[in-house]
């Protein structure tokens, strides 16, 4: 998310002032804050689900030891009862079932099979221990690295907070370097308008002062003199310049280039405003 959020405003002749929304230090610290637990979020999934899935792993293992030990332990059962009968079997059909020897040799069996069942508990017990052991391990380390999470949360929201402050002021420096040169330029335009719009004037009060004597002396010219047709255009409305202008083109188009620029602009600014040609010749004059 980024603090660069700018609109331009219109200043007019093409050129647009940039105007930018300056968020306050408090709006960048939610944002900031928002994003830093966005990112810890993340991470602690990625953290809590690597950790179940290697749990569920050794919890199934844990599982498959005791499911070995019940399995061994019913097998072994099975051997020494089948040992025990064979041994009293022969001892039967030599006549010595209850003799001592005969019980010497279920004992026997019995402490064998006692043995083999402690070993099978023993190591039943180890494995599971072992892999216990490594669940602990493995607790003991997400609680470090849920930890650690929250610690990097806190750090990185002040680099992030950091990141966007300078950012915002970056774009505040900016917009203020482009809208103070659009200044510059506006200003530049608009003494160079007045400039010549003063001109112009002054070419025009000059022309019209003798606009009657030169306008009589040019009937006979091939070419019009700006004097003269600056003299009728002076006393016609906005409507009636329109009219005059496209009526007399071609002549006013080989006046002097300065007077027939500035005829042309004022022409322009006429049609700008929506203004129509006039219809009644009658109104053309100003009265």
């Amino acid at each position: 998310m980024s603090t660069r959020s700018t609109n331009t405003k219109n200043l007019g002749n093409n050129l647009k002032y940039m105007d930018y929304y300056e968020p306050t230090d408090d709006e960048l610290s939610k944002m900031a804050s928002s994003r830093a637990e966005q990112d810890y979020r993340d991470d602690f999934d990625r953290l809590f689900s690597s950790t179940k899935s290697q749990k569920d792993i050794m919890l199934r293992a844990i599982k498959d030891a005791e499911g070995d030990y019940s399995k061994s332990t019913g097998e072994l059962n099975r051997h020494y009862e089948k040992s025990g009968q064979i041994l009293s079997d022969e001892a039967l059909s030599r006549g010595l079932g209850r003799s001592s020897y005969a019980l010497d040799l279920q004992m026997e069996n019995q402490t064998d099979k006692q043995l083999s069942l402690q070993k099978l508990l023993d190591y039943k017990v180890s494995s599971v221990n072992q892999i216990q052991n490594q669940i602990d391990s493995l607790e003991k380390e997400f609680l470090d690295n849920q930890s650690y999470l929250s610690r990097k949360k806190s750090v990185d929201m002040q680099n992030i907070l950091a990141d966007l402050k300078a950012e915002r002021d970056d774009t505040i420096r900016d917009v203020l370097e482009y809208n103070n040169k659009l200044t510059m330029q506006n200003r530049d335009f608009q003494l160079k308008r007045l400039k010549a719009d003063r001109d112009y004037a002054i070419k025009k009060a000059k022309l019209s002062s003798s606009s009657s004597s030169r306008y009589r002396s040019s009937s006979g010219s091939s070419k019009p003199k700006s004097s003269g047709v600056l003299g009728e255009w002076n006393n016609l409305t906005g409507a009636g310049k329109l009219k005059f202008y496209n009526d007399n083109y071609d002549m006013i188009k080989n006046l002097d280039m300065d007077v027939y620029r500035n005829i042309a602009r004022e022409i322009s600014e006429y049609i700008k405003r929506g203004l129509k040609p006039s219809k009644n010749k009658s109104d053309n004059y100003y009265k």
